[in-house]
């Protein structure tokens, strides 16, 4: 079944956000991602959709406010495989939504803002891939800075950072270190070539390490966890779940 289009998914208002969550599929437990969210329900990327129709009970955890709720779901449509409209998904409604969910989006719509990413990488096709890939992943800024000349202060504020240590070299894992330091770090992903494990063990504790030729399916779950760690608005007591 192809997904509805346009107009007939956003009857309710919606907003794109990364927010980790787990569902069953048979006896396994799975832990994903939504990357839009409204009153009515959210979209799940996953190479193995369940099928239209299905229900099921996702746990949703919510960022600022440490809670874990359980929403019954049903399967609405489905996108089987990657495409110009998106990423490979199934699209959920959801059941019975209480007051409390619907204050909490609304909550999150009114002070959303996109999540912010920095690319630290050169000038080239790699880095034009990575920008685009943050975007078809989800909606958010991209910021492009040259390797050799970014301070970590100009990306401490990014919601996530992403370093080519093969193009940076000693400056990018010093970016890496000095971010690490600061009060509130943002998640940091330091890309580094397979043949050089000296890389990749001096990255050990200063970021999550990918290895080139980067894996797309990696590099998205991998910028998504990173993104479902930022916070992506800041939360009166109000917009909890609590009541």
């Amino acid at each position: 079944m192809a997904p509805p289009s346009g107009r007939e998914l956003r009857r309710e208002p919606r907003l794109t956000a990364v927010l980790r969550l787990r569902y069953r599929r048979a006896e396994n437990l799975l832990v994903s991602y939504c990357t839009n969210l409204s009153r009515g329900g959210l979209f799940v990327p996953t190479d193995t959709p369940l099928p239209v129709g299905a229900t099921l009970d996702l746990e949703i955890e919510l960022p600022g406010t440490g809670q874990v709720r359980t929403i019954p779901a049903t399967v609405r449509w489905v996108r089987s495989a990657a495409s110009v409209e998106g990423p490979a998904g199934m699209g959920l409604a959801f059941r019975d939504v209480d007051q409390a969910i619907g204050r909490y989006v609304d909550g999150l719509m009114t002070r959303y803002k996109p999540p912010t990413v920095a690319l630290v990488v050169p000038d080239s096709g790699a880095g034009e891939h990575l920008a685009s890939a943050a975007r078809n992943l989800v909606h958010c800024t991209v910021e492009r800075h040259r390797p050799g000349a970014v301070a970590a202060s100009e990306v401490a504020s990014a919601d996530v950072v992403i370093v080519d240590v093969e193009a940076t070299g000693e400056g990018g894992l010093a970016l890496l270190h000095e971010l690490s330091q600061q009060p509130d770090p943002p998640p940091r992903i330091a890309l580094v070539p397979a043949a050089d494990p000296v890389a990749a063990e001096r990255c050990k504790g200063l970021a999550t390490t990918l290895e080139a030729p980067i894996d797309p399916k990696v590099l998205g779950r991998t910028m998504l966890e990173a993104l479902a760690e930022a916070q992506v608005a800041d939360l009166d007591p109000g917009d909890s779940f609590a009541g």
